[in-house]
């Protein structure tokens, strides 16, 4: 008997949610890689340590790091 392993697949709003997070990661890391100078890959863990700290998902640490090289307060005054 064959076994149905047909992967779901996703709706075009989940896609153009995944789409628009992916955007704003990868500017949250280009952000960082400016601030800090430093390489993709320490910027994203930078990120992932961030989101440990915080309690808050990845794409919310991005997100509040975009809000704060914006003018916005975020942070709470600390420089990402």
């Amino acid at each position: 008997m064959a076994q149905n392993n047909a992967v779901p697949v996703p709706s075009a709003e989940q896609l153009q949610t995944a789409l628009e997070s992916r955007a704003v990661v990868n500017a949250a890391v280009s952000v960082i890689m400016m601030h800090d100078r430093s390489s993709r890959e320490s910027a994203i863990r930078l990120l992932q340590l961030a989101s440990r700290n915080s309690d808050k998902c990845f794409h919310e640490v991005a997100r509040d790091i975009l809000e704060h090289a914006r003018g916005g307060n975020n942070l709470g005054g600390r420089v990402p």
